[in-house]
């Protein structure tokens, strides 16, 4: 009796150790920073155009997991290049990224990247990089952002700072020349920071980029096809046409959707 007790102890002790790592390989964190109009805090709740979507998603697959908000540093270089199954928003789709095997949703959105300067600049004249460069001017741009390595990789002095909004303080208390920003962002980054959007102007589109939810590198293969599939339903529905009116009249601006796009200023 003692013996087929046992047995039996023992073969639930298998089968729930056989369990364990199928239910933790199920668990994903879904993790993303203050950058509007994508993914940020609007009238005292986390919002913006990526949100939206994430939120659509997690509400047709059923998942539950918190949107944690944190420094992009943090955020990419601290938990999503070293941990499967998290989902990150919204970021670029480098050549870098697709190397370290991130999985790619979207396009969400599709930008102009910009760099501004100060309004009262009168001198500082940008046609191309090799401007900057030669120049020896600064570009100050998010840390852990892509367009920080894009900038490094052309030979350009970067300034880092932890938030686009610290960063536009900066650029106009003069600490560097130029900021890099998108047309889609400058908006809402520029009421966020309290300064009247006519303090900056564009200097330089230096690339038009679409960004993605992006799930990182050996996540659980199934966890990447219902993000993707739930994806390609809501594409289907008249989400995103509701959702493009929704954000052109919170952030004053005629915007669109189109599946080659995501959301565009027309």
């Amino acid at each position: 009796m003692k013996s087929f007790t046992t047995s039996i102890i023992v073969g639930i002790s298998v089968i729930c150790f056989c369990l364990i790592p199928a239910a933790y390989a199920e668990k994903v964190r879904i993790i993303t920073t203050e950058e509007p109009p994508t993914n940020y805090t609007r009238a005292g709740e986390f919002s913006g155009t990526t949100t939206d979507i994430v939120n659509e998603i997690k509400k047709r697959i059923g998942e539950d997991a918190p949107i944690e908000v944190m420094p992009w540093a943090r955020a990419y270089n601290a938990i999503a290049l070293k941990t499967p199954n998290v989902v990150i928003f919204t970021g670029g789709k480098t050549k870098e990224r697709v190397d370290l095997g991130f999985n790619f949703i979207g396009p969400v959105i599709t930008r102009n990247h910009t760099l501004y300067k100060r309004s009262d600049d009168g001198r500082t004249i940008i046609n191309s990089l090799d401007d900057i460069k030669n120049g020896k001017l600064k570009v100050g741009v998010m840390r852990g952002d892509w367009r920080a390595g894009f900038f490094k990789d052309n030979g350009i002095e970067i300034d880092e700072g932890n938030s686009h909004v610290m960063n536009i303080n900066k650029l106009l208390g003069k600490r560097f020349d130029l900021m890099a920003l998108s047309d889609l962002e400058i908006s809402a980054v520029m009421n966020e920071a309290a300064q009247p959007i006519d303090m900056v102007k564009p200097a330089f589109v230096f690339k038009e980029g679409a960004s993605y939810i992006l799930i990182s590198k050996d996540s659980d293969k199934e966890i990447v096809k219902k993000w993707d599939n739930a994806f390609k339903e809501i594409q289907k529905t008249d989400f995103f046409e509701k959702a493009a009116k929704k954000w052109s009249d919170i952030l004053m601006m005629d915007m669109g959707y189109q599946p080659d796009k995501g959301f565009y200023i027309k």
